[in-house]
């Protein structure tokens, strides 16, 4: 029972990557502002295998991160070790992309919403940047708490608007 109830807590953390969302009316136009670089347009799709609480625990957690740049959407998705699934969608609301052409360097900051179904959003920033080598996606400065989550990714892949949807 504890270790079912570990399980979903360490889901729900996972997807919601921070806890301190503030509710907001989804009806400002989104700004996105890139670097002159080809991959802040690309669908790029991101997979993890685990995730790292604020304590330095990590967690079995198949994440999967999608950016949808031209849909202005990102899609979160994870399966913890017990296979329980779980993901939502995010509006990108403004972004902020420098990611370079191999992909090796850069970053991004992405300010969503994740509607709520009720006419409100929950307001989120992440930062995907490379940390150790590795991509990595984190609240932005200032949003994180004891419940943030970081997920650290072990692969990507980038698509043209036709490869992927």
């Amino acid at each position: 029972m504890i270790t079912k109830s570990l399980s979903i807590l360490a889901l729900s953390g996972s997807l919601i990557l921070l806890s301190s969302f503030t509710p907001t009316n989804n009806d400002h136009p989104t700004q996105i502002e890139s670097a002159a670089t080809d991959n802040c347009d690309k669908i790029i799709k991101f997979t993890a295998s685990k995730v790292r609480k604020t304590d330095g625990t990590e967690i079995p957690m198949k994440t999967t991160l999608t950016i949808f740049p031209k849909k202005k959407q990102i899609d979160l998705n994870s399966e913890d070790a017990n296979g329980q699934k779980g993901g939502f969608s995010m509006t990108i609301e403004s972004m902020e992309c420098s990611i370079n052409e191999k992909m090796d360097g850069g970053y991004a900051v992405y300010k969503c919403t994740i509607p709520q179904g009720d006419d409100t959003a929950k307001k989120m920033t992440f930062t995907l940047k490379i940390i150790d080598g590795k991509w990595t996606a984190k609240p932005s400065e200032g949003e994180q708490t004891e419940s943030s989550v970081t997920i650290e990714f072990d692969s990507f892949e980038t698509f043209k608007d036709a490869e992927k949807s």
